[in-house]
């Protein structure tokens, strides 16, 4: 491969090639949601208009969506999927593993209701 080549993490493509459009099978991008600060609708609103063609993903890391509003969620993840943007709840369910398979199971029909992609 040329030393020009851009590689991700399954696919490797020279850089004047262009990622396939969205949805996207390799050449993902996942974005960080907020963690150790919140992200405004604003902002998000901002990136997603900006840049949205190269976000597939939002991810809410380290059980950050566990301390939000649930409508704040909802709006966030709403606006996530008008862009083609899927949305992940990071880690949080092995969290919540130790609970048992109810507390499991109950976390996951939450986020299913909520609209998240994956848990």
């Amino acid at each position: 491969m040329s030393s020009s080549s851009v590689y991700y993490q399954w696919k490797s493509f020279e850089e004047h090639e262009d990622r396939p459009e969205k949805p996207r099978g390799f050449g993902v991008t996942e974005m960080r949601g907020p963690q150790y600060t919140i992200l405004s609708q604003n902002m998000l609103q901002d990136v997603f208009e900006t840049v949205g063609q190269f976000v597939d993903g939002l991810k809410f890391s380290g059980g950050s969506h566990s301390l939000m509003p649930k409508s704040f969620i909802k709006e966030v993840i709403d606006m996530a999927h008008r862009h083609d943007v899927y949305v992940s709840t990071g880690d949080w369910a092995e969290h919540l593993l130790h609970k048992g398979p109810t507390a499991f199971k109950e976390y996951v029909e939450e986020c299913k209701s909520m609209g998240f992609d994956t848990s």
